[in-house]
């Protein structure tokens, strides 16, 4: 018996049309808890703190004009490249800046203390508040 599978070329076609890789999109109505999140992204303002931006999937949605300036921990370096290439498309190259980091507070808060965002005082952390005053 012999396999026959040229059928598949049409069907895999279809498929990525239908379900495209990481790198293409199609803008589809956004339903249930993936609604709330760009109106929430478009209302950063401020420093604000990305954990784990990835290949920046969610950076187009800050675009509150009063956003000053964004970290990201991103620990994954190979995915800095596509990263950085989202963020200068979406015109934030000089407000954002990648920490090659995770969140991980033992590799985390140095990598915020080397950027001037926390001090140490004695025993305790001084964190700066982000989008309003000290705390």
């Amino acid at each position: 018996m012999k396999n026959d599978y040229t059928h598949l070329q049409d069907q895999k076609k279809t498929l990525t049309y239908l379900h495209p890789g990481a790198r293409e999109t199609i803008d589809a109505p956004r339903v249930g808890s993936s609604a709330l999140i760009p109106p929430l992204l478009a209302t950063v303002d401020g420093v604000a703190l990305d954990i784990g931006p990835g290949t920046g999937t969610q950076t187009p949605l800050f675009t509150n004009p009063n956003l000053i300036r964004m970290y990201g921990a991103e620990p994954c370096q190979g995915l800095h490249k596509d990263l950085m290439a989202k963020i200068e498309s979406c015109g934030l190259s000089d407000k954002y800046h990648i920490l090659p980091c995770s969140a991980e507070r033992k590799v985390l808060y140095p990598a915020l203390r080397r950027e001037g965002l926390l001090a140490e005082t004695g025993s305790e952390v001084v964190k700066g508040e982000v989008g309003g005053g000290a705390r």
